[in-house]
């Protein structure tokens, strides 16, 4: 009675893949998950020598309560850049974690830490 044309859901319009057009897709998915590279900041970083120092850090508690903490970065920083000689200091993630453990106001009073020096000068600061 009606001349509309029957109406057509979405899920007859897709058409399932053909099996090996699947397989291929999951094979190319896998392939790019396992390309992804190791880090490579890690090795690239060959040390030439280490050394370890306990860093006083309660001379910044002589100023004002707030930022202490980016002061105490800074004065690691200085202290690391003194005792090895270079301008290029770069501290890890542990270490920068230890210093704002305590938040803004409260950072330790002394940290222990390993500087490593590879043959460019570059020196990276880990938790001793």
């Amino acid at each position: 009675m009606s001349d509309l044309p029957e109406e057509t859901s979405k899920e007859d319009e897709k058409e399932p893949p053909a099996d090996e057009e699947h397989e291929e897709a999951v094979l190319a998915e896998e392939a790019v998950e396992e390309e992804v590279p190791p880090k490579a900041e890690e090795e690239d970083f060959i040390p030439v020598e280490e050394r370890v120092y306990t860093v006083p850090l309660s001379p910044i508690r002589a100023g004002r309560g707030y930022r202490r903490t980016p002061r105490a970065v800074k004065a690691l920083r200085r202290h690391v850049m003194k005792h090895m000689k270079t301008d290029r200091v770069t501290l890890t993630k542990e270490v920068n974690e230890l210093l704002w453990k305590r938040g803004i106001k409260m950072p330790p009073r002394r940290i222990r830490i390993r500087a490593a020096r590879n043959e460019e000068g570059e020196v990276r600061v880990y938790l001793a």
